[in-house]
């Protein structure tokens, strides 16, 4: 095995594979509309030989810009190793070289092409995680980003990435998103693992030769992709991310904490107190969550007609407070989405008005959906006890028939 080759401070690469063998394979998936739904009409092809090239990178932006041109070409994707040197020229041969991340000295062609890197840039594969009720998964891509970047540790809040909704978002459940940043140093695939939790992105993509699909989807004659943007670059105040010492790098349970689930609040200030990022705000739960948290709270207690003008204030004021680092364009992002937020729980909770109650009010004189209790706790287990002793006897009753007959019928077979 050899040793992980660091990338340069300032310069790096990213190593585009198409494949070669199988000829037909594509390394994304098909989509088909088929009665008014989108359906998978082929998965991933699979990967036999391919040929390999490594395209220097420096920032988020020469990143964002290879692998925008890699999304259009449905044979590509990318992995973290590099190519060993000296092994350039037999990486583009016609034919094509095995994807092995070590040798294999007792195969046949069973010298590996490519070797680990330690990365400047690391890609995050986030499937199938909650979006908050408001959001549109189709029509509001950037709300699924922001969703999205929630969910990792607080370094990631405010920095530019490129962003790729996948193959699978917007015809399955939850948010479905790839994205790509650019690091403050090189970072080895075992740091990777190290630093992003496997319950926020899949670690598989953390190796050697593991393919990072990045292609669009495909789509029939005659039918188009149904998101208007699937990829492209996430502005963010920062172009490239700190990397904490993860030599000795713990999590503290502030970071990565899936933000949008779970938050349970009795009360809108109670909500907001939760806003903002760790360190800086030591309880911060991000700021979808709180958001969605408060406007819950305040539905459930003023239903419909609750001052939205003043909850609207209260919100924008919390959120100047405590934008910190996410900078002017998340808060104008989030000023302006508050609105149509607040309208949807408030549509959501006259709904539930002119429905009306769904628990019966004192008094209903309805029969219970279970029966309540007509004897003691000890009543019940000398019951249980004397059914359970019974149901013994009886099948100890039934071995012993079943031996007696088991018994005659081996004496009649012995006399005929």
């Amino acid at each position: 095995m050899s040793a992980v080759v660091a990338a340069d401070d300032t310069e790096d690469g990213i190593v585009l594979l198409t494949v070669v063998t199988p000829k037909d394979s594509r390394l994304t998936k098909t989509l088909q509309r088929v009665d008014g739904a989108w359906k998978v009409a082929r998965d991933f092809g699979g990967i036999t030989r391919v040929n390999a090239r490594e395209i220097p990178v420096h920032d988020i932006a020469s990143l964002s810009d290879v692998l925008g041109t890699a999304a259009r070409d449905p044979k590509t994707c990318v992995i973290r190793g590099g190519i060993r040197p000296g092994f350039e020229e037999i990486a583009v041969r016609p034919g094509g070289v095995r994807r092995l991340a070590y040798d294999r000295p007792d195969e046949i062609a069973g010298v590996s092409v490519f070797e680990e890197r330690a990365r400047r840039w690391i890609a995050l594969d986030l499937d199938s995680f909650p979006l908050p009720a408001h959001i549109d998964p189709i029509e509001d891509a950037e709300h699924v980003i922001d969703a999205a970047l929630e969910r990792l540790p607080p370094e990631f809040g405010r920095a530019s990435c490129f962003r790729q909704l996948t193959s699978g978002h917007g015809i399955k459940p939850g948010g479905r998103v790839r994205l790509f940043f650019w690091l403050s140093r090189p970072v080895t695939n075992a740091e990777a693992k190290r630093w992003i939790p496997a319950s926020i992105a899949d670690p598989s993509v953390h190796a050697i030769v593991q393919p990072i699909y990045v292609a669009a989807p495909i789509f029939p004659p005659g039918q188009r992709d149904f998101l208007t943007e699937r990829h492209g670059l996430h502005l963010g105040i920062d172009d490239e991310v700190q990397v904490p010492d993860l030599e000795t790098w713990t999590r503290d349970g502030t970071g990565g904490t899936a933000h949008g689930e779970g938050l349970h609040v009795a009360s809108v200030d109670e909500a907001l107190e939760l806003m903002g990022d760790p360190p800086e705000w030591p309880d911060g739960r991000g700021f979808h969550a709180p958001i969605d948290a408060a406007f819950k709270a305040a539905t459930q207690e003023f239903g419909s007609n609750l001052d939205q003008e003043a909850l609207l204030a209260q919100v924008e004021a919390k959120l100047r407070e405590r934008i910190g680092r996410r900078g002017d364009a998340y808060l104008n992002r989030r000023i302006r989405d508050a609105r149509p937020w607040l309208t949807w729980f408030i549509e959501k909770a006259a709904e539930r008005e002119t429905r009306g109650p769904t628990v019966a009010p004192p008094g209903h004189g309805l029969l219970p959906y279970y029966p309540s209790a007509t004897e003691t706790r000890d009543a019940a287990l000398a019951r249980q006890n004397e059914v359970i002793r019974k149901v013994i006897a009886q099948a100890g009753r039934d071995a012993a028939i079943r031996r007696a007959v088991r018994a005659e019928i081996k004496a009649e077979n012995a006399g005929s």
